[in-house]
């Protein structure tokens, strides 16, 4: 399943974009679509602060603090795909910055062609990026959930499913976390037999504490039969 948010308060222009989406959903992808829209800004930070697990994000920078939310929900979600919706009397300098990274511009006035367009270029990369090992996918009975790897903390072995874990979410699958490491990318290493750390996140390791430090606060146990893995990876060779 992909999870959209849409913030815009202007009614007839939100039902449009996310009758769009999901007409082209249906005609260029086998995925299902979660897309929660808005209209106030209240309401989409409530929601956010929620920890929803988002791919897609199309929002309304017109609106007063709407570049500074927009920047506080790229932070919490690096891997999500932003398009925004802006018009001629705020500066591309405010809003096509590192801080932002928007994938697409709608700019008003916009017509529908413009929206399909988008859209289509939109689900043209998600595809793109389940090919190219960019994105770990996990399929369920809605469909795959992609989430990138450079937002993946750790995978965690426990009630005989694996877990792979964000700031955002935990999501469970069926797998052998001994067939899962190999195929994940070489930034993630077996550090106890029940986790896999992204060591892209490591702050610090303790090895007299047997314990993995991660820079969003998480801490991950180091046993005997890989302190000589993480030795490697703190130290060298």
């Amino acid at each position: 399943m992909i999870h959209m948010l849409a913030y815009n308060p202007q009614k007839q222009e939100l039902e449009d974009i996310c009758d769009i989406t999901k007409y082209q959903a249906a005609m260029l992808t086998d995925d299902r679509w979660n897309i929660r829209k808005f209209l106030l800004m209240t309401e989409c930070r409530k929601f956010v602060e929620q920890n929803p697990n988002l791919d897609v994000i199309c929002f309304d920078i017109t609106q007063p603090g709407g570049i500074a939310q927009i920047e506080k929900i790229r932070k919490k979600y690096t891997g999500a795909y932003v398009i925004l919706l802006s018009d001629i009397t705020i500066s591309p300098v405010r809003y096509m910055k590192p801080t932002i990274m928007a994938a697409s511009l709608l700019l008003r006035p916009f017509q529908k062609d413009d929206v399909v367009q988008v859209v289509r270029e939109m689900m043209r990369t998600f595809s793109t990026e389940d090919n190219t090992g960019k994105v770990f996918i996990v399929e369920d009975e809605n469909g795959k959930n992609r989430i990138p790897y450079r937002d993946i903390l750790f995978f965690e072995s426990r009630e005989k499913k694996i877990y792979v874990c964000t700031q955002n979410m935990q999501l469970g699958f069926y797998d052998t976390i001994e067939r899962l490491c190999t195929q994940l990318p070489p930034d993630f290493k077996r550090c106890h037999r029940s986790y896999i750390v992204n060591t892209s996140y490591i702050q610090k390791i303790v090895f007299t504490e047997n314990m993995i430090y991660l820079s969003e606060g998480s801490m991950l146990p180091v046993s005997r039969s890989y302190r000589t893995e993480m030795k490697e990876f703190k130290y060298g060779k």
